[in-house]
């Protein structure tokens, strides 16, 4: 694994473990736009590079809207949803 792929898991673990720690039951509209806020923070500082914000950003992007829906798919089959802290 690249240094640069293992940074970007690392991030993408970040903000899932973000958006986790503020899980509901149903997702909703807003609980995309918050994964989207928080995806967006922790990868601000490579987006200030153009190059990543034009090929890497929209790629991102796409990712958490297949995590997103494969994740509300999961909930809709949950009764109750155990989140794993420290």
């Amino acid at each position: 694994m690249t240094l640069a792929l293992a940074a970007l898991v690392i991030l993408f673990s970040l903000v899932g473990a973000a958006f986790f720690a503020g899980a509901e039951t149903a997702l909703t509209a807003a609980s995309r736009a918050r994964l989207q806020a928080l995806a967006e923070a922790a990868f601000a500082p490579l987006n200030a590079d153009p190059v990543f914000k034009a090929l890497r950003w929209p790629r991102i992007g796409k990712a958490l809207d297949v995590f997103f829906a494969f994740d509300s798919g999961r909930r809709e089959l949950a009764e109750r949803i155990w989140i794993e802290a420290e």
